[in-house]
């Protein structure tokens, strides 16, 4: 019973910094898809402009 009290610091210490990843991981998950988002109105732009010019 004696490695009982060393194994919890560790479970709190991976839960705590699993989270920290989670959490860093869905911000940059967020700001890739509101980046994505933008680039793809102004492609869209882009586009439109290019295809109205050539017409």
């Amino acid at each position: 019973m004696r490695e009982g009290p060393c194994k919890i610091p560790k479970i709190k210490i991976f839960v705590r910094s699993f989270t920290i990843v989670a959490r860093v991981a869905s911000a940059i998950y967020a700001y890739l898809r509101k980046f994505m988002g933008v680039l793809k109105l102004n492609l869209r732009q882009c586009f439109a402009h290019s295809y109205s010019n050539k017409h």
